[in-house]
């Protein structure tokens, strides 16, 4: 059915907006199930992975967007000077997978509320009645499960990265729309496109690392393991972000661009599209959200999706997974060879940390104590030619550095942070800029260890 269907079905079912909302909620259940089974019966008769993942999406955005409008009249009715503008502005919007239309059966159903300001009665009103609907809605075990936030753009600079991550996919559903343009442009103008891009990759090389039987385990996650889909929308975001798309066909874009060849296209789409399917199957299978492949479900998923045995079906899993671990890591070195300013003067390339010479160096010494501290936070290295002029700067330098203000602070990052931090500080003392931080420290390093322990 069409979103105008669905939208069309559900207002001739609902009664005024005067009469009490128990009948209303009762009203959204049944729309629920009633679609919901329409959905899985299709599903099941014609296994189909992306488009059912919309219809899902679809279905939910007619229930969500009917609830706000009609909380949005009603606190028009209690606050008649309030018409859901300046500010008594808000917008709903999906985020995650939701935000993206690839939502399986039982899926969190992630929303964001984006008021123009805070602490406004209409607002408030109308943000309580829609999570109060949909949790007298939504029913524990059966339904899929809601979770929402609260975004005012002052919030912004605040965000955390994995917030900002879901924020980056936001999908506009009710309210007012040009608050939420405003919303994202601000957004956008807070990714610092080096921090996410350097962020995002070391997050998924570790949880890569974790699993080191990589994409061939025996159970894997559809979702998290190496090849599943947190592959693909992580090389997605990294795409989005390195080479500013705007477009939401990332794929497309990034083949106008000539980082994709259309058969490249081909391949992930047919990917996604057999992730997207075993994902249903699995959580309509157990009647919950699950994603792990477990060995006793291989048999029975298998037999659905029409494959003669288990093998079979984990070999096209494995040859799927293959191409979206792939995918990832060729965004990846596609986003390594683009040189990303960390600061003015200070980017990263090749998995290494440029400057941009000796005299940028002298102007601020602070500087070759960041360079550290960029290195030590991603995992990267000091670029030969930056090694080379920090050996020759510090040594000009010398204990001057100290009388820059921002050398503390930088120092104590390093000290306090994640990462190697005994190899940094071996690698400041080999280039001669730790005695100069810490000079009571040089002199230590020339005494004879006269018991082994100490060497």
């Amino acid at each position: 059915m069409t979103q105008g269907e669905l939208w069309e079905d559900l207002r001739r079912r609902l009664p005024p907006l005067e009469e009490g909302k128990e009948e209303e909620v009762l009203i959204y259940r049944r729309f629920l199930d009633e679609h919901q089974e329409r959905i899985r019966s299709d599903f099941l008769s014609s296994p189909r992975g992306i488009e059912t993942a919309e219809e899902q999406a679809t279905l939910f955005d007619t229930l969500l967007t009917t609830m706000f409008e009609r909380a949005q009249a009603r606190a028009r009715q209690r606050y008649p000077s309030s018409n859901g503008e300046g500010e008594a502005a808000l917008a709903m919007v999906a985020v995650g997978g939701y935000g993206r239309r690839q939502l399986s059966p039982f899926s969190d159903v992630d929303i964001v509320f984006i008021p123009s300001r805070e602490a406004h009665p209409a607002v408030d009103e109308v943000v309580r009645e829609v999570f109060s609907l949909l949790t007298e809605t939504l029913l524990p075990l059966h339904h899929p499960r809601i979770s929402h936030s609260y975004r005012p753009p002052t919030d912004i600079p605040l965000l955390d990265h994995q917030s900002l991550t879901a924020l980056l996919e936001a999908r506009f559903l009710a309210g007012d729309e040009s608050l939420f343009h405003g919303f994202m442009e601000v957004l956008l103008e807070h990714v610092h496109q080096a921090d996410f891009i350097l962020g995002l990759w070391r997050e998924r090389w570790l949880q890569h690392r974790e699993l080191r039987s990589g994409v061939h385990l025996v159970e894997p996650n559809v979702k998290e393991s190496p090849g599943g889909l947190r592959d693909f929308h992580s090389a997605i975001w990294l795409a989005k972000t390195a080479f500013q798309i705007r477009h939401w066909d990332v794929l497309e874009e990034l083949m106008r661009l000539g980082r994709l060849q259309p058969q490249e296209r081909q391949a992930l789409v047919e990917a996604l599209e057999f992730l997207l399917c075993l994902r249903h199957a699995l959580h309509w299978e157990k009647g919950q959200k699950q994603d792990v492949l477990f060995v006793q479900y291989q048999g029975p998923l298998a037999q659905f999706l029409g494959y003669r045995s288990e093998e079979l079906l984990m070999e096209d899993y494995y040859r799927h997974a293959e191409r979206l671990h792939a995918f990832f890591y060729q965004v990846v070195r596609q986003c390594d060879e683009t040189a990303l300013p960390v600061d003015p003067g200070v980017f990263v390339r090749h998995r290494h940390v440029w400057v941009e010479g000796p005299v940028f160096l002298r102007e601020a010494p602070h500087r070759m104590v960041k360079a550290f501290a960029v290195a030590q936070r991603y995992g990267l290295r000091i670029a030969p030619s930056a090694e080379r002029w920090i050996q020759e700067v510090a040594q000009e330098v010398g204990g001057r550095i100290l009388e820059d203000a921002e050398t503390a602070p930088y120092f104590l990052r390093i000290l306090g942070g994640e990462g190697d931090v005994s190899g940094t500080l071996e690698h400041m003392l080999r280039l001669g800029l730790l005695e100069h931080l810490l000079p009571e420290f040089a002199p230590l390093m020339r005494l004879v260890p006269f018991d082994p322990a100490h060497e």
